[in-house]
């Protein structure tokens, strides 16, 4: 699996086209996804997270993820919503190091600060961040399509202007 087959707000589901198969030549257990776990983005300055929603077969992640085993009380959805909220991702980028490719520290994103409400509302938060980043696709979805059909229609004007020249000196009748 690699970034691009992740979706902002979508937690990640398996599909056979994202299969790279690797052999790492070591013990590489400790980058191997389970379902529940969260991906965090460790490098760059786009600190995004994904729940890992359903794994058909062993994968394991590239060294610019963290992988978060939550806690039995934590429901990993709520985890990775939190996690792209304005306010943890204000804190993420407070903590985030280094100049070249900027890395958050393993030790410095463990030590923030999460809210943990009932499993039931942490369920029902993650249901409505799921609902709302369809909603923002869908919009994004919505005005490309506008904006193909602007532009076909005004290619279609133009080439009808072009076809039917008005006669110079006709009459206005």
């Amino acid at each position: 699996m690699l970034t691009k087959h992740l979706t902002e707000g979508v937690p990640y589901a398996y599909d056979p086209e994202h299969e790279l198969r690797i052999d790492p030549g070591r013990d590489a257990s400790k980058y191997e996804l389970r379902t529940g776990d969260v991906l965090f983005v460790s490098r760059g300055v786009r600190n995004l997270a994904w729940s890992i929603a359903r794994l058909q077969k062993p994968s394991l992640v590239p060294v610019s993820f963290y992988v978060i085993r939550p806690a039995k009380q934590v429901e990993s959805e709520y985890l990775a919503w939190y996690l792209n909220q304005r306010p943890a991702r204000a804190v993420i980028d407070q903590i985030r190091t280094g100049a070249g490719t900027p890395l958050v520290q393993r030790g410095a994103l463990a030590g923030l600060e999460i809210p943990l409400p009932s499993a039931e509302k942490q369920r029902s938060i993650a249901e409505l961040g799921r609902l709302m980043a369809t909603e923002l696709r869908l919009r994004e979805r919505l005005v490309q399509a506008a904006e193909a059909a602007h532009l076909l229609t005004g290619k279609s004007l133009i080439q009808n202007m072009r076809t039917k020249r008005p006669q110079v000196g006709g009459s206005d009748d």
